[in-house]
């Protein structure tokens, strides 16, 4: 699927001397550049805060992750004209970065400038309407749009309509179809053109080609490289160079296969990394979260951590509801690939339903898995239901009326569920957050960087003060509160 984070070639470049999408370490040049009017700037400044990579590896990242700053500098390259600005503020839509999830908004951003002549705009509506998000699913539009891009030097697009083939969405199935579109953008420049051809290899073969596609920025051609050198496919085994290639697609490209094999790697330590399961289970999470499809398999590994405690605490409720929702997805968008997950997706055929049943069923006990909700700093403090009021911290005791769980969506948010099975919901913006029956279609949460900001309005997850009895309510997320920082404890 479309890497969120590539710069279509043929629309405009920051002028700014040093300001390069490449190189994260160039964030304050391009903040210069977008004090000083050069919109294309603002568009690759707000990329790096999108990333917050300083948040996984300080060595290339400068900045930590920050959606709201972000999608505000989109919306002023947007406002300028700055069509990559208005196509990444479109995604910030969709999916509730840094703004509130408005999937109708985005759709309009994507169509509006599709209309104005963007092919990049035009294949991210095109995936809209291969995956049914925002808009019904029309794989006939869909491929007219991945066409008219194509045809139009877009390449990616050309990718992209190969995939409708690969997978039959909305078309026969057909191999040849598929590599003839690969086949063209490779050839032109288009680096994930050169992977998609290099799945097809074997050995050596594989290989070069997908080193042709990692020369090409086309990441999961990194990520098959990594891969050929941890299991010694076409070349001298390399853990070393296998877990170098993984970190670059992972961080540089957001391949999701990419993080998930980084998180295999410090699992078990591999090519020189420590043992580090809470590394681990954090490049799972960006794997998981940069797309549910591509992310498949990070999406299932972080379900098994979160089944298995690896990282962190465990949540069974969680794990089950998570693995749930991908293997829909493989059976929905990756038919032909169902036997890569059929062990996984046989456990949530076996346990899913009951699990996440369970964790809604309105009992008087705490949800199955549930674990402490805590501010970050606070470890003596617990988000707590009392008999009578709104929600609050208290000193933690650890009983049923301070267990939390996270019941994971199919678009990526949670429902944070409680006391009863009942969920966690405001009364209205800034109130207190009180408890509501799950199936009035409660409140979402996204986890991101320790905070729980709510996906409908983009608030976050708010603490008065850092002491007992202070109430909890939703507000704006403020990078430096540190009242909004949350973690989990068993």
């Amino acid at each position: 699927m479309c890497p969120r984070h590539s710069l279509p070639t043929q629309f405009s470049k920051p002028k700014t001397p040093g300001c390069r999408v490449e190189d994260a370490t160039s964030v304050s040049k391009c903040h210069d550049g977008c004090a000083s009017g050069d919109l294309p700037a603002c568009t690759v400044e707000a990329v790096f805060y999108d990333d917050g990579l300083r948040d996984l590896d300080p060595s290339l990242g400068q900045v930590s992750l920050d959606e709201e700053k972000a999608a505000s500098l989109f919306e002023k390259a947007c406002s300028g004209g700055d069509v990559n600005g208005c196509a990444f503020l479109g995604t910030a839509y969709m999916e509730g970065r840094g703004k509130p999830q408005d999937k109708a908004r985005g759709v309009k951003l994507f169509q509006e400038w599709c209309a104005k002549g963007s092919n990049y705009a035009c294949d991210r509506l095109a995936f809209a309407y291969v995956s049914g998000d925002g808009v019904p699913k029309d794989h006939a539009q869909a491929g007219k749009l991945y066409d008219q891009a194509c045809s139009a030097g877009f390449l990616y697009a050309c990718v992209q309509r190969g995939d409708m083939f690969k997978h039959g969405w909305g078309v026969a199935r057909s191999d040849k179809e598929a590599s003839d579109r690969y086949e063209r953008a490779c050839k032109n420049g288009e680096g994930y053109g050169c992977a998609m051809l290099a799945d097809d290899l074997k050995g050596r073969e594989r290989f070069d080609k997908a080193k042709q596609a990692c020369d090409l920025q086309g990441f999961y051609g990194c990520y098959v490289m990594g891969d050929a050198y941890l299991k010694g496919d076409g070349v001298a085994p390399n853990p070393q160079e296998a877990v170098r290639l993984f970190r670059f697609a992972c961080l540089n490209g957001g391949e999701e296969d990419a993080c998930n094999a980084l998180g295999h790697a410090y699992v078990d330590g591999t090519g020189g990394l420590p043992r580090d399961p809470a590394q681990a289970r954090a490049f799972y999470q960006r794997g998981c979260g940069e797309s549910p499809v591509d992310g498949a398999a990070a999406c299932l590994s972080l379900a098994d951590a979160y089944a298995t405690a690896v990282g962190g605490a465990a949540d069974p409720a969680r794990a089950a509801s998570l693995r749930a929702s991908t293997c829909a997805i493989v059976r929905d968008l990756l038919a032909d690939e169902a036997d890569d997950f059929k062990d996984e997706c046989s456990k949530a055929a076996r346990k899913g339903g009951a699990a996440a049943s369970t964790a809604t069923a309105s009992t008087a006990a705490a949800p199955p898995g549930a674990v402490l909700l805590q501010p970050t700093d606070h470890a003596d403090l617990c988000v707590d239901v009392p008999k009578a009021g709104g929600v609050q911290l208290h000193h933690c005791h650890g009983r049923s009326n301070q267990r939390w769980s996270l019941e994971m969506q199919p678009d990526g948010a949670a429902r944070v569920i409680g006391l009863g099975g009942q969920c966690l919901d405001p009364r209205s913006t800034g109130s207190n957050l009180e408890m509501r029956d799950c199936a009035d279609h409660p409140a979402r949460y996204k986890l991101s960087a320790g905070r729980l900001r709510e996906a409908t309005t983009g608030r976050c997850l708010t603490a008065a003060e850092l002491s007992a009895r202070s109430r909890v309510f939703l507000t704006k997320c403020d990078p430096a509160n540190k009242a909004q920082l949350w973690t989990t404890a068993p």
